[in-house]
């Protein structure tokens, strides 16, 4: 193939070397000869052998390579700033010639990365850069990634992600099955088709037509919220744009920039001084979101009053090198292009441990972690996030468009390291018949059990502003579910599942004290507390598990019978048939935290008396003289102060061949008895959860397992 024009950025040795070939990304992969591990090719690595295949390879001289560097060449400057400072400070003795070697890993016609091999000394040195290409350039052509585009709110960047949303209602099946076209429109719309002076419209059941949600942080009061006093010239004179906050402004531009005419924005659509109006749509937002044409995801924006459309930070790569078209690789290039040169734009990798933090796309595949949305961090918006149908996810670096079947940038930017998967409701759920004959498979129940566990977890590491809100913000995602896992929901968990939901943990206890009076929900409930929670992870198969545990009762009211999954009246106690033993918390500093079994029978302990008795059984002794057996679990508390407590219990709950998980507890004092609608008069002991501990040791599960095969149970209350 003869050469196009080399252009003055590149010099005559490493045109017609090693950008005429390509570098190395169309030979054959790399692959290091007698390693039997695969490669980190993500990472920096220094090699003792330099047994590589593969690539294009070319050696030159130190004084021929900086020397053509110091003339502007793009290739050699981009060596030099990458390995310059290794070779000086590592080789130990001057080094007069190097081996380079550049090429791709990854199978052919899925060139997203290109790795360089610098060998020195029998040493070498390799890193890895993601790859690049701007829209409408020749490259475009052989590299799936684009480069960012800063400006989110311009024409072009709303009219491809127009594109991407007509492509998912045309073509992605699993979205049309689960969208509800059909669904009655909320009670209220703002009619966006004026943008500057917008509207209130009531709908009526017969309308039938497309809206927009938005899904926002609010940040504080909102002076323009929808209240009786203006509710009428709201919906008759309309609002002016010089009253509404710019993250509203914004998604009024957006809803009609996609020719749509109705935005759904709930501090406009809910009367926020009607308890009655705000619960009658508290209910119904399952189906608001669920119903949404689109939903804009304003994530970026920290309040209301920010905004969302404003240019995001450029991100300068590391090199712009030139890239010599491989016609023959792509199909239907006429002849006229033989001599074309592209560009192709060089990036840290996305999981680069140093520029990786600065180029990391953001993408909201990791809800628990995802950075540069404000919505991954607030409480509300994971269900509004898992309602949508479809959604806009404006980010602090980029606009994303994400639906069931995929999550993208919208103007192309590629993401070859994510391993991540994305935080989805199962499409089990959505469906229309799971109200009357859907009847999943045990295998199939677990998985929707593990994303319910996942939808948890994930909820817990956000913010709610008001506490007691807590059960509420996410009371939608419960109502979907509880086809399937209920009926019975127990502020956050199921009674079907319970010995499963009941194990949930801290990663750091709570640094506050333990409150002394029912807060929110039951000590038992991972919505009693403030602190991020995870599920404990064991096998669930009934062939290799045993359950310790029975539900005998668990009187639970709902604060408001039309949010049945919403929060949760003071008073409510889960009654349990189990086995309770003394135990002894030892947190010894600079140790792990451990918990060690007593080995008398639970009944020797903890005697139950007779109905109706009063009698109390006598306290416990002191730690320091139980005569423990050698079964040690490590565990979590749920407040840093509860391992002051005298009298702790541990409850096993779960068991499997190889471990064991179960609950610490402690007797509730008086003030949670009274709180929790019990006299001291109860013929049951009165306990609160104080943490959850684990055993994966065999030999101990195995005895463990032996000790508690034909123990007795006993009736206890938690609260």
């Amino acid at each position: 193939m003869t050469l196009p024009l080399k252009p003055q950025s590149i010099c005559a040795s490493a045109w017609e070397g090693v950008v005429a070939a390509q570098y190395g990304l169309w030979h054959e992969p790399l692959e290091r000869v007698g390693c039997s591990e695969a490669a980190d090719w993500s990472r920096d690595r220094i090699d003792d052998w330099a047994h590589w295949t593969g690539g294009y390879h070319y050696t030159i001289s130190t004084v021929a390579w900086l020397k053509c560097a110091l003339s502007g060449c793009v290739w050699c400057q981009f060596l030099k700033t990458q390995f310059i400072d290794f070779l000086v400070q590592r080789s130990g003795s001057p080094v007069h010639r190097i081996d380079v070697r550049v090429g791709s890993t990854e199978p052919y016609k899925q060139r997203k990365t290109l790795t360089i091999i610098l060998k020195y000394h029998e040493k070498a040195f390799h890193k890895t850069f993601d790859l690049y290409a701007s829209a409408g350039d020749p490259a475009a052509n052989y590299f799936e990634g684009r480069v960012r585009i800063p400006q989110v709110s311009a024409p072009h960047i709303l009219a491809m992600a127009k594109t991407r949303i007509e492509e998912c209602v045309r073509a992605h099946a699993n979205c049309r099955i689960i969208a509800l076209e059909s669904t009655s429109l909320p009670k209220r719309l703002v009619d966006c088709s004026e943008p500057l002076r917008v509207r209130i419209v009531e709908t009526s059941p017969h309308m039938r037509e497309r809206y927009v949600a938005l899904s926002y942080v609010w940040g504080g009061p909102q002076p323009h919220r929808t209240c009786l006093a203006n509710l009428a010239s709201y919906m008759s004179d309309g609002i002016a744009s010089t009253y509404l906050p710019l993250t509203i402004l914004d998604a009024i531009c957006v809803t009609h920039a996609l020719g749509i005419r109705f935005l759904w924005v709930d501090s406009l659509c809910i009367i926020q001084d009607s308890e009655e109006d705000k619960h009658r749509e508290l209910r119904a937002m399952c189906n608001v979101y669920r119903g949404a044409y689109l939903t804009i995801d304003a994530g970026s924006a920290i309040d209301a009053h920010e905004g969302f459309l404003q240019d995001r930070d450029p991100l300068d790569p590391e090199a712009i090198l030139p890239f010599i078209c491989p016609l023959d690789l792509v199909e239907d290039i006429v002849e006229s292009d033989v001599s074309r040169t592209g560009q192709v734009y060089v990036y840290p990798p996305q999981n680069s441990a140093d520029d990786g933090r600065r180029w990391r796309e953001d993408i909201c595949t990791n809800w628990l972690t995802a950075t540069g949305c404000e919505t991954s961090r607030r409480g509300w918006c994971l269900q509004e996030a898992l309602l949508s149908t479809r959604s806009l996810v404006f980010t602090d670096r980029s606009l994303q468009f994400r639906c069931q079947s995929h999550l993208q940038n919208v103007d192309g930017v590629v993401h070859q390291h994510q391993k991540w998967e994305v935080l989805r409701l199962p499409d089990v759920v959505f469906r229309p018949d799971r109200l009357i004959n859907i009847k999943p498979g045990p295998g199939e129940l677990e998985t929707i059990h593990e994303i319910w566990h996942n939808i948890i977890d994930d909820y817990s590491q956000r913010s709610v502003t008001e506490p007691s809100d807590k059960l509420v913000a996410c009371a939608a995602i419960a109502e979907l579910f509880a086809p399937l896992l209920g009926p019975d929901y127990l502020a956050g968990l199921w009674r079907n599942a319970l010995h499963h939901d009941l194990l949930w943990y801290h990663l750091i206890p709570s640094p506050s004290r333990r409150p002394q009076e029912y807060r929110y929900a039951p000590s038992w409930s991972w919505a009693s507390v403030d602190q991020p929670v995870l599920h404990l992870s064991y096998g669930r198969s009934p062939y290799d598990s045993i359950t310790f545990i029975e539900v005998v009762d668990c009187t639970l009211a709902p604060q408001n019978a039309q949010l049945p999954f919403g929060a949760v009246e003071a008073g409510g106690s889960l009654v349990l048939r189990a086995m309770v033993y003394p135990c002894h918390w030892n947190a010894k500093a600079g140790q792990p935290s451990s918990l060690r079994f007593l080995a008398t029978k639970p009944e020797q302990e903890i005697a139950q008396p007779a109905t109706g008795s009063t009698h109390t059984p006598a306290p416990a002794p002191p730690p320091s003289t139980f005569p423990f057996v050698p079964m040690i679990a490590s565990g979590g508390l749920d407040y840093a102060d509860d391992g002051d407590m005298q009298q702790l219990y541990a409850m096993p709950i779960i068991q499997g061949l190889w471990s064991s998980y179960g609950l610490i507890i402690g007797r509730a004092d008086c003030h949670m008895r009274r709180s929790a609608g019990l006299d001291n008069a109860s013929h049951r002991e009165v306990y609160q959860r104080i943490g959850a501990y684990s055993m994966s040791d065999s030999a101990q599960v195995l005895a463990l397992r032996s000790f508690l095969w034909n123990a007795p149970k006993v009736e206890i209350v938690l609260v």
